[in-house]
């Protein structure tokens, strides 16, 4: 049996981490969820460096 840890990231999280590297953010998308639109399902950011 196999085992993993499972992390989750805030978006502030995300974000702050892109820029600290010395990115700079471009854009930031927010999707519904496939299955529930109320919720947030995928994100996309672009970046430049």
């Amino acid at each position: 049996m196999e085992t993993y840890l499972y992390r989750k990231y805030t978006i502030g999280e995300i974000i702050n981490s892109v820029i600290k590297s010395g990115f700079t953010l471009r854009s930031f998308d927010e999707h519904p969820s496939w299955s529930n639109e109320s919720v947030p399902g995928e994100f996309i950011l672009v970046a430049i460096k």
